[in-house]
């Protein structure tokens, strides 16, 4: 048992230095802007960070794409709702975006967090309270319906599955279009640099929508993740 605590100790203080060093890496190649370095080295790992995101998104900005700049720093955020920095990123990479938007990403991730930890606790009570039958059903009870509010969220909280949502690589709302075709019309209330919630493909288009639900197709070629 004293090994195994031993063991853990050391694990996270190796992966705290590690976190420390590899940012004090990243700091150092923003300062000497090589930024295409910092975009290389981070695309390449499949699990991401909220820090992550941030080295990705600021250089992203500075290399000229700034919708996939939006996006990064839209992940971070939703990995790590009380950064600051990224609050401020947020508005310089689109402008169009408001506080109360931000807030509301924000509340939505308090919210998750917030759902999750109530349905833990109510597991534990319902194993110590077993053997009270009514107790432990009354418990189960208040779970199931912490569990269903937690799967009925409203259309935003789509959000929340960082491997749904992408943007238009360019800022030309013309790329999005009514149906899966390039000579098809451009679809209305669709804008290329909004999050964009991604569903179905047929063939090389991929099928999205926006917070509102509003409908159109991207070519996958257009769309950055």
């Amino acid at each position: 048992m004293n090994k195994l605590i031993i063991l853990m100790i050391f694990s996270t203080f190796f992966s705290f230095t590690f976190a420390g060093s590899n940012r004090i890496v990243m700091e150092k190649k923003i300062v000497s802007e090589d930024y295409a370095s910092i975009v290389e080295s981070l695309d390449k790992k499949t699990e991401k960070t909220w820090v992550d995101y941030y080295y990705l998104s600021v250089s992203n900005y500075y290399l000229g794409h700034n919708n996939l700049a939006y996006l990064q720093g839209i992940k971070s955020l939703l990995l790590n709702p009380f950064s600051k920095n990224n609050v401020s990123n947020l508005h310089l990479y689109n402008n169009n975006l408001s506080s109360s938007d931000i807030t509301s990403l924000r509340d939505l991730v308090f919210l998750k967090s917030f759902l999750l930890l109530a349905i833990i606790i109510f597991s534990i009570l319902i194993i110590i309270f077993f053997k009270k039958k009514r107790l432990s059903l009354s418990l189960s009870f208040f779970q199931i319906i912490l569990i269903l509010f937690l799967f009925m969220y409203p259309s935003t909280a789509k959000y929340l599955n960082l491997s749904e949502i992408a943007i238009v690589s360019e800022s030309n709302d013309k790329l999005i279009k009514l149906t899966p075709n390039k000579d098809s019309l451009a679809a209305k209330n669709l804008s290329a640099k909004e999050i964009l919630f991604i569903g179905r493909s047929i063939d090389d288009w991929i099928y999205v929508e926006n917070k509102n639900g509003d409908p159109g197709w991207v070519n996958k070629s257009y769309l950055s993740f």
